[in-house]
């Protein structure tokens, strides 16, 4: 096998492991809220996740601006610099967490409003959210030090500590939600031990593992600068999953009815696991083009990039087939005691949805791409445009214009447009560094 498939496949592989175990930290939380608890609850978790996906948003901004300037630097040899960028955004970020405690903290009843939370669902998504978030430093801390893990040269370090905390989550679930019955709390007491538990984890590798990277009294402020742009489009990427379930939680009870955000639930959880296939295939090939850009290893970046598409557009296929083969058996998973309507709409939903995962990873991958090279702007631009801009310009016109189950077909129009703004970025970017 060709060096650089098998360095490619040593990358992406434990990535995506590890954003599917990622994934399954809320999708377990949901299967015993609607197994052991009911479908309020359930749809609960469901309004409180775009507050989750906040956290982990704004810890990637760190850790992917970090990663960037970590791999440029150790590709140059400049061992010193990349301890230095390592440590300070660590030392930031962590003053950064607990500051955001505090101020989310004392606006949890307006956050939890602004969330779409009903009268119904009001008390568990606050519930949810109050313990999730004294373990915010936790989230942030841990994410950080996965993502940094890999550009360190240890992706499958970073796996193993992903998986080790899935499961204690998902045995925490066991014990605090079917056996101590203590609902969406049990949940979210679950999900928060598990970070602790990872962030030790990995504290572990870097203070006394084989890491390159060592903690330093040296902090320069001077690379927040830096940091901050390239890591922001992999953030708005990040908090577009929660604005997207945020904007369909508020249109499609307008439109389908309040039974409708039952189905998305569904559909939320299905995308997720896929999105984040997708982001684990990006966030695997982002430290390697970090590298052989420093090294100005130009045509070595543009076959990683080209790897990463061909495993975009399978993986793409494959999501689609398997969700509309296996729509009903997905949809046994979450929902069981509701009525047909119910399962037919959700049946519905999720077929229709799926077409927009056509695109969705390109797009993704696209942003990375940017962000991997040191372009925050475009990388910007094209999760802006995906995460917000489109997509409501979409809801607006399906919701209003066309039939009302046309609704599910949003997500598709806004990936495909991103999709030919991406590409057309891509093929001027490759034109100008052969140029120069």
């Amino acid at each position: 096998m060709n060096p650089l498939i098998k360095r490619f496949f040593h990358y992406i592989i434990p990535s995506i492991a590890a954003m599917w175990v990622y994934s399954l930290y809320t999708m377990v939380d949901g299967y015993f809220i609607a197994n052991y608890v009911g479908p309020v609850e359930f749809s609960a978790i469901n309004i409180a996740m775009p507050f989750v996906n906040t956290i982990f948003a704004l810890a990637i901004i760190f850790a992917v601006g970090t990663s960037t300037l970590v791999g440029i630097s150790l590709g140059r040899g400049e061992k010193k610099k990349a301890n230095e960028i390592f440590s300070t955004t660590l030392c930031i970020l962590s003053l950064a967490a607990l500051g955001i405690t505090l101020f989310f903290r004392f606006r949890l009843d307006q956050i939890v409003t602004l969330l779409g939370a009903t009268p119904h669902t009001k008390v568990f998504v606050h519930d949810y959210i109050l313990i999730v978030l004294h373990f915010c430093i936790f989230f942030m801390v841990s994410y950080n030090f996965e993502v940094i893990i890999k550009v360190d040269g240890f992706p499958v370090l970073a796996t193993i500590g992903v998986i080790a905390s899935a499961l204690t989550n998902v045995l925490l679930d066991y014990i605090f939600v079917a056996k101590f019955h203590w609902g969406v709390k049990g949940a979210a007491w679950a999900t928060g031990i598990a970070q602790v538990f990872s962030t030790i984890l990995f504290l572990y590798h870097f203070v006394f593992g084989k890491s390159q990277l060592q903690f330093t009294k040296n902090i320069k402020m001077g690379f927040l600068k830096q940091v901050f742009p390239i890591g922001t489009g992999d953030f708005i990427a990040e908090m577009s999953l929660g604005i997207i379930v945020f904007l369909f939680n508020h249109f499609l009870p307008r439109t389908l009815g309040e039974e409708s955000l039952i189905s998305y639930t569904v559909v939320s959880y299905v995308s997720l696991l896929i999105t984040m296939t997708m982001t684990g295939l990006v966030q695997g090939v982002q430290p390697l083009i970090s590298l052989y850009l420093g090294k100005r290893e130009i045509p070595t970046v543009k076959k990683l990039l080209s790897y990463g598409f061909m495993g975009i557009g399978i993986a793409s296929l494959l999501s689609i087939f398997l969700v509309n083969v296996w729509t009903k058996e997905i949809t046994g998973l979450f929902l069981s005691d509701v009525t047909p309507k119910i399962l037919h709409m959700t049946y519905q939903a999720l077929r229709r949805y799926s077409t927009a995962y056509l695109f969705l990873g390109f797009n993704l991958l696209c942003g990375g791409y940017f962000a991997a090279v040191g372009k925050a702007r475009p990388s910007i631009f094209i999760n802006v445009s995906r995460g917000f801009v489109f997509i409501v310009l979409a809801l607006t016109f399906t919701s209003k214009v066309l039939a009302p189950p046309m609704i599910w077909y949003s997500a598709l129009i806004s990936e495909a447009i991103t999709f030919v703004l991406g590409m057309s970025l891509i093929y001027i970017n490759f034109k100008y560094l052969v140029k120069n």
